[in-house]
Formats: C-alpha cells, structure tokens, sequence
C-alpha cells in the first residue's frame, strides 16, 4: 500500500485513516494483510521448494554442454547464487586460443532443505535419557527439594525483617 499512495502522491495516514473509519472497509483491509502473509509464506516455501529440487539436467545437455539460460527452468535460474566468467589464454599448435570458463555457483541445496523441513517439521530432536528412576524416589525427590527450599525462603524472609529499615529500603 506505501508504494500505491506514493504513486497518487496522497499521504499515507489519510488513506489508513480511511480504512479504519468504516468498519467494513477495516475487516476487508485486515482480510488482505492476512491474505498477504500466507501468500509470502507460500512464495517462500515455494522458492526453498525450488532451491531444494534442482537437476542437473535442468542446467545440462545430453553431451554435458550448458544449455542456454533463456532454456533453463524458473527453478534453476533463481538457485544461481553467482556466475564467474573469464577468459583463459591458451595456445594450442602456436595459436592462440581463448576459452570462455564459466563458473556457476548455486544456493546452498543442503540449507534449504533443511530449512524446508525444518518449516514441515520433519525434523525433531530425540533425547534418550538413560538411568533408573522409581516413582518412589521422584515422590520422595521433589518432598526433599520442596522441604529446602521451603526452608530457604523462610530463612531468607527472617533475615530480611530482622535488618532494620534503611533509607535505601524505606524509597523501595
């Protein structure tokens, strides 16, 4: 919407004033900002979809030689994180010839598959705890640890209202 009222050169509370006068006009504007939150959800999930799944015979001729990039898929092209051309010198029977080497670099496929999964909850941690326990022992346990602390709190509330009052306790 800033990028909307910039262009009409209208400022931007006048128009959220607007909406939230009406009641209709405010449920329909909520509606969108929600609509606009699953739609960037979506896209994003797509997007590590595509990163995620990519073949290198999307990319590759049968003969191993790159296609053009105006033949490769959507998904390919955006997983390019960088492309390096240079040119090589080299002589072959004493003429010169210069090769274009081209380095494609891609996203990490690994990281977005596991960001993926992670957002799919595919991936939980397990913790295997080992030892032996009773009900028993955890009953008497947690008396035990109720009892100290139940007496700590008593021993440290005596000691606070045994201490007279200072000036610094008297502003708290």
């Amino acid at each position: 919407m800033i990028d909307f009222v910039e262009n009409l050169c209208i400022p931007y509370n006048m128009v959220v004033n607007w909406i939230y006068d009406d009641d209709d006009r405010k449920v329909k504007y909520e509606q969108a900002l929600t609509f606009r939150g699953e739609y960037t959800a979506q896209k994003i999930l797509r997007e590590l979809n595509d990163l995620s799944f990519i073949e290198a015979s999307d990319i590759f001729n049968d003969d191993k030689s790159i296609k053009p990039m105006s033949e490769w898929p959507r998904k390919a092209r955006a997983s390019i994180a960088s492309i390096d051309i240079a040119e090589a010198k080299l002589y072959k029977y004493g003429v010169e010839i210069t090769p274009e080497i081209m380095k494609i670099k891609f996203h990490n496929k690994i990281g977005a598959i596991k960001l993926l999964g992670q957002n799919l909850k595919m991936f939980t941690d397990k913790v295997e705890l080992v030892g032996k326990l009773t009900l028993e022992d955890l009953v008497n346990g947690s008396y035990e640890e109720d009892d100290k602390s139940a007496k700590e709190n008593k021993e440290a509330t005596t000691e606070t209202s045994e201490t007279p009052p200072t000036e610094e306790t008297e502003r708290i």
